[in-house]
């Protein structure tokens, strides 16, 4: 007599098997989701660092950056590791950069329009500014922290001023 269905036996091996399969997918599925939180981490960090020196060298809120500053009426002061750029524009602008490594930021001051400091970044765990012939080399270091994940980036630039 011939009886429909599966023995104990296969039954067992079909369960094994699909056992490890779905652990094999599930590990490289965390494998890939830890990879894709570390990137995450490290392009904001690298995003942020960019877009402080951006900020510096071309503007921020819609004023001139330090690239358009008057070399005449510059005045960078150095306080321990506390620093800031106060500088005038063709336009008649007077605009300052500020670091303050207390409160790990860079801030901008209108100094025209007194509406007090617009932060235009935060986690800045290191930066200098140093006087050259014809401009500034700014160096800013970005630390994020997400949970497990964290990322450092420093990066800097040469400023010559065109005016």
């Amino acid at each position: 007599m011939k009886k429909g269905g599966f023995t104990a036996t296969e039954i067992l091996m079909a369960t094994t098997i699909m056992t490890m399969v779905i652990a094999g997918s599930l590990s490289v599925f965390i494998a890939a989701n830890r990879s894709w939180f570390s990137g995450d981490v490290q392009m904001r960090c690298a995003r942020e660092v960019d877009m402080v020196l951006q900020k510096m060298t071309y503007g921020a809120v819609g004023s001139n950056g330090l690239r358009t500053a008057i070399f005449t009426n510059v005045a960078v002061a150095v306080t321990g590791a506390q620093w800031s750029v106060t500088y005038d524009t063709p336009d008649g602008g007077k605009y300052k950069f500020a670091f303050d490594p207390a409160m790990h930021v860079i801030q901008y001051y209108d100094l025209l329009l007194s509406n007090g400091a617009v932060t235009i970044g935060v986690n800045i765990t290191t930066s200098t500014v140093t006087v050259v012939t014809n401009g500034l080399n700014i160096m800013v270091q970005v630390a994020v922290n997400d949970g497990r994940f964290g990322a450092t980036n420093e990066m800097a630039t040469y400023i010559r001023y065109r005016n």
